[in-house]
C-alpha cells in the first residue's frame, strides 16, 4: 500500500456538487473538483440545458454529469407551472405600465422567466434527492450562482465560490459576490482589498492563490512543450514572439487606420506577432477584423479560440491592449509586459502600477526594441514580482491544496455542530448566589487596563462582586503584583479572547459573569444583574466623544455580523450584544460550554449569542447602561487582523459561517446595504 493510500483522505464519504456553466468556468472549477476527488470526495457535476452548450466541457473531459432538468419529477413540474402562473398574474398587472417594457420584448421575458423558474425548482429537487454535503460554483454573481446560494442556505449546505479572473474593473456588480457564500476563495490580497471596497464580507474571504495557473505554467514551461508550441505555430529559428493580449474594448475596434498605426514598424522579420482575441466578440466580427490585420501585416497570426496559455508559454514579450486577466497571468509567467490603454482612457492601468511599459503614442515601439536590446528595467521587474505576489499570493504549486484544506475545514466545522470544541469549565457548584464576577484580560497596554479597573472600582454598585484579571501580557505581571484590593490573578498566554475569557470564568465564583476587554470604561450598569438572570445582556458602548462604537450587533446583507454604529430606536431589533462588555448568567455559560476558542475575537460574542438563542436563553440589550472606549486603539482585540500564519488564520473567521450554516440572520434590504454604490 502506497503512502498516499495509507494517509487519511480528508473528504472521504463527502458528496460535493459542482455547477459548471460557461466554458471558461471549467478551467477554474475542474482542478478543484479533481483535487477534492483525490481526497476521497464523491463529485457530482451538474449544469443546465441552455441556448449555450454548457455540456460541452464535460464531453471534452469525458466526465459524467447531469442536467438539473433531469431532476424534474411530476411534482416539480406542477410547482413550476403553479409558480409561473402566479408570477405572471402579478407581473402583467404592472409591467405594461413601465416604459422600459418597450425595450424588452415579451417573448424574451417569457424565455428568461421560464428558464429561471425551471432551474430554481429543479436545483431544489436535485438537493433533495442527492443530498450534497457542499456546493461549489464560480462566483455567485450569475443567475445560477444566486439560485444555488439561496437554496444552499435554505437547506444548510455550505456554499464555496471562487474568483473569476483578475478583478481590475470598477463596477458595483462586485457588491453581490459574498451574499450567500460560506467562503469566497480568492487569488490574492489585491482582490480581497478590491472586493472590500464594494462592501463584500471580508470575514468570508480566504486567499488561496490561483487554482489553475500553477499547473498550466508547469505544463507548458518545459523546453519540449515550448518547442512543440513553436513548431505548431510554425515559428522558425531564433525569431522572437510578440504576443498581443486583447481586452474586450480593443477587440471591437474596427478602424483600419488604428490597426495600421499600431502595427507600424513591427513587420521587420525579426518579430512574429501573435494576436489572441477576446472571445466575447462575435465570431463574424472577429473574422472581419482579423482580415484587416492580416492585410496590414501578412506575417501576423490572429487567433480566436487558440489556447492563450500556449501563446504565453512561447511569448518573449507581451502587449496587453486594455485590461484582461491575461495581463497578470503574463506577469506570473515572468514575461516583459507592455501596455496600450483603451482608446477611451486617459491613463494606463498596468503602467500606472509600474509593472508595464506604456506604448505611446500608438506605434512608437522604442521601449520594446530597447528592452529587446538591454533587457527589462530592474525597477519594473521588481514591481512586477510584488504585483504578482499581491495578485496571486504564492505561486508555489500548493493553491489546490489550500483550497481543499478550506473545503475540508468547513465540512468538519459543520459536522461538529453549533457546540464546537468548547472548554469544560470547572467550579459549577461553587457559584455564590448574587455575586457578579468581572473578568478582564490584561492585554499589554497598562493604561488601558488601569482605566477599566478604575472604572469598576468607582462605578460598580453591586453589593457582592469580584474582579478576575487574566494576565496574558508579560509586561503587566509586575504591575498587577503591586495592586491591592479584591483581585484574583490568573495566568494565560496569547490573544485568543475566547480562551482568556474561559480561563477567567473557570477561576470565578459569581452567579453572573461580566466580560470586559481592557480599555473599556464601565460607567453605568443599572439593570444588568436583572437582565442576566435568564441569559445574556449587553449595553451601548461609545467612543470618548460619545459617538457610537457598538450599539448592539446586527447581521448585514452578507449574513455577516457588524457593530451597529448609528442611533436606532431603543427597542430596535439586535441579533447579538457585545463589543467589549457582555454579561452572562453562569448557568447559561455552563450550558453552552463557554466561548468557542476556535472563533475569531471579533466574532466570538456573536457566536455565543447565537448559541444562547439556540438553547433558549434570551438576549437583552440595556440602552440605559453605558460603557466607553477609553482611548482609540485600546480595544485591539476587535481588530480584524490576520496573524503570522495566513494559510491557517482564516479558520477562526470561517468557523462561524461553517458551524452556523443556514442559521445566520440576514438583512435583505439591499438598498440600505449598497444603495450609494448604485448611484451613477
Amino acid at each position: 500500500m502506497g503512502d498516499r493510500q495509507r494517509q487519511k483522505l480528508k473528504l472521504k464519504n463527502k458528496k460535493i456538487a459542482f455547477y459548471i456553466g460557461l466554458p471558461h468556468h471549467a478551467k477554474y472549477l475542474f482542478p478543484v473538483a479533481e483535487a477534492a476527488e483525490r481526497e476521497g470526495a464523491e463529485i457530482l457535476f451538474v449544469t443546465s440545458a441552455d441556448l449555450y452548450p454548457f455540456e460541452g466541457e464535460f464531453l471534452k473531459r469525458n466526465r459524467r454529469f447531469k442536467f438539473v432538468s433531469q431532476y424534474a419529477d411530476e411534482e416539480t413540474l406542477q410547482r413550476i407551472r403553479r409558480s409561473l402562473n402566479k408570477f405572471y398574474d402579478e407581473w402583467t398587472s404592472f409591467c405594461f405600465g413601465w416604459d422600459g417594457i418597450r425595450h424588452w420584448p415579451f417573448y424574451k421575458q417569457d424565455h428568461l422567466f421560464m428558464l429561471r423558474m425551471e432551474e430554481c425548482f429543479c436545483l431544489e429537487r436535485m438537493i433533495q434527492m442527492e443530498k450534497p454535503d457542499m456546493y461549489v460554483t464560480l462566483h455567485e454573481g450569475n443567475p445560477w450562482g444566486k439560485e444555488i446560494g439561496h437554496l444552499a442556505t435554505r437547506y444548510g449546505i455550505p456554499f464555496v465560490t471562487l474568483q473569476e479572473g483578475d478583478y481590475y474593473v470598477e463596477t458595483p456588480f462586485f457588491c453581490i459576490h459574498t451574499e450567500y457564500s460560506t467562503v469566497s476563495l480568492l487569488w490574492g490580497e489585491a482582490t480581497a482589498q478590491h472586493m472590500g471596497k464594494y462592501r463584500c464580507s471580508t470575514d468570508k474571504m480566504v486567499i488561496t492563490g490561483n487554482t489553475y495557473l500553477d499547473d498550466i505554467i508547469k505544463k507548458y514551461s518545459n523546453s519540449s512543450a515550448v518547442a512543440a508550441v513553436r513548431n505548431e505555430l510554425g515559428v522558425k529559428g531564433g525569431k522572437k514572439i510578440l504576443a498581443f493580449l486583447l481586452g474586450i474594448d480593443w477587440a471591437i475596434v474596427k478602424d483600419k487606420a488604428i490597426w495600421q498605426q499600431l502595427c507600424s514598424g513591427l513587420d521587420s522579420g525579426e518579430l512574429v506577432c501573435v494576436f489572441k482575441w477576446h472571445t466575447l466578440l462575435p465570431l463574424e466580427d472577429f473574422r472581419r477584423i482579423a482580415a484587416v490585420i492580416k492585410e496590414i501585416m501578412p506575417s501576423a497570426m490572429v487567433f480566436y479560440t487558440y489556447d492563450p496559455y500556449k501563446i504565453l508559454s512561447v511569448a518573449d514579450y507581451c502587449v496587453v491592449l486594455g485590461k484582461t486577466t491575461l495581463g497578470v497571468e503574463a506577469l506570473a509567467w515572468r514575461k516583459p509586459l507592455f501596455e496600450i490603454p483603451n482608446l477611451s482612457e486617459t491613463e494606463s492601468y498596468y503602467g500606472k502600477s509600474g509593472v508595464a511599459q506604456v506604448i505611446s503614442p500608438l506605434g512608437n515601439w522604442e521601449k520594446l526594441f530597447d528592452t529587446m536590446k538591454h533587457g527589462l528595467p530592474a525597477a519594473i521587474q521588481e514591481n512586477a514580482e510584488n504585483y504578482v505576489r499581491r495578485s496571486l499570493y504564492k505561486m508555489d504549486g500548493k493553491s489546490l491544496e489550500r483550497a481543499v484544506n478550506v473545503i475540508s475545514f468547513i465540512l468538519d466545522a459543520k459536522k461538529s455542530g453549533v457546540s464546537g470544541q468548547r472548554s469544560v469549565l470547572s467550579g459549577q457548584g461553587s457559584a455564590v448566589k448574587g455575586r457578579v464576577s468581572f473578568i478582564v484580560p490584561s492585554g499589554n497596554d497598562a493604561e488601558a487596563l488601569l482605566s477599566t479597573l478604575t472604572s469598576l472600582s468607582e462605578g460598580v454598585a453591586f453589593p457582592d462582586w469580584e474582579t478576575i484579571i487574566v494576565v496574558n501580557g508579560g509586561a503587566l505581571r509586575e504591575l498587577l503584583a503591586g495592586l491591592s484590593g479584591d483581585l484574583k490573578i490568573v495566568d494565560s498566554e496569547g490573544d485568543n479572547l475566547s480562551l482568556l475569557y474561559n480561563r477567567g470564568a473557570e477561576a470565578s465564583s459569581g452567579e453572573f459573569l461580566v466580560f470586559v476587554t481592557p480599555g473599556i470604561v464601565y460607567l453605568k450598569g443599572e439593570g444588568l444583574a436583572e437582565a442576566m438572570q435568564n441569559g445574556v445582556a449587553g449595553m451601548p458602548i461609545k467612543n470618548a466623544d460619545m459617538t457610537p462604537y457598538c450599539l448592539g450587533i446586527g447581521f448585514d446583507f452578507n449574513y455577516t455580523p457588524f457593530f451597529i454604529k448609528e442611533d436606532v430606536a431603543r427597542d430596535a431589533h439586535r441579533d447579538a450584544v457585545g463589543g467589549g462588555i457582555i454579561g452572562i448568567n453562569r448557568d447559561a455559560f455552563m450550558a453552552i460550554g463557554g466561548f468557542d476558542e476556535g472563533i475569531a475575537n471579533h466574532l466570538m460574542e456573536v457566536d455565543f449569542c447565537l448559541a444562547a438563542k439556540d438553547k433558549g436563553f434570551p438576549i437583552t440589550y440595556l440602552p440605559d447602561c453605558l460603557g466607553v472606549v477609553y482611548k482609540s486603539g485600546a480595544v485591539d482585540y476587535w481588530k480584524k487582523s490576520e496573524g503570522n500564519d495566513p494559510d491557517n488564520d482564516w479558520k477562526r473567521r470561517i468557523k462561524l459561517f461553517a458551524k452556523w450554516c443556514g442559521k445566520l440572520p440576514k438583512d435583505d434590504d439591499f438598498m440600505k446595504y449598497a444603495g450609494d454604490l448604485m448611484k451613477l
